[in-house]
């Protein structure tokens, strides 16, 4: 079972594929295994990596783990990545994930190729925020000024 050593947690994560790197980041109350089936058709475009944030199924819960952020997961994306030798990536986040991924672009801009979010949760983010984040073929609920081009 792969895992990574990621600020103070062991993140369970899989690759699948080669080329350009490709995040996938699960929503609240599931793990990569959301992933399995895209993760295979992404694995024929790329090197898809998918990840069990912490907390979640196969990686490490910290104890006392009362809290978490979308600054905590965002961080642990963003090391998950460095110490796959694996950015700049597109990062795709469903749900919880996908406001994982559009702080990732915001605050780590130079790791993220482009980002997409699938059903996004992104309260906590002023629609302005959205604005100059490179975005893989445009995507719902991101203003059309924002949306960039997959390359």
């Amino acid at each position: 079972m792969p895992q990574a050593s990621v600020n103070d947690v062991q993140l369970y994560y899989e690759e699948r594929g080669s080329g350009t790197p490709i995040l996938g980041i699960h929503g609240a109350g599931s793990s990569a295994l959301v992933w399995e089936e895209a993760a295979k058709q992404l694995s024929g475009l790329g090197r898809a990596i998918t990840y069990d944030r912490r907390g979640c199924t196969r990686s490490e819960r910290p104890d006392p783990y009362e809290v978490t952020t979308v600054e905590e997961h965002t961080d642990d994306a963003l090391e998950l990545l460095r110490k796959l030798d694996a950015r700049p990536a597109i990062v795709i986040g469903r749900s919880y994930g996908g406001t994982v991924a559009l702080d990732l672009a915001i605050r780590y801009p130079e790791s993220v190729l482009c980002w997409r979010s699938s059903r996004p949760a992104r309260s906590g983010f002023p629609p302005s925020t959205t604005a100059g984040s490179p975005t893989c073929g445009g995507g719902s609920r991101t203003p059309p000024h924002s949306r960039g081009s997959m390359r």
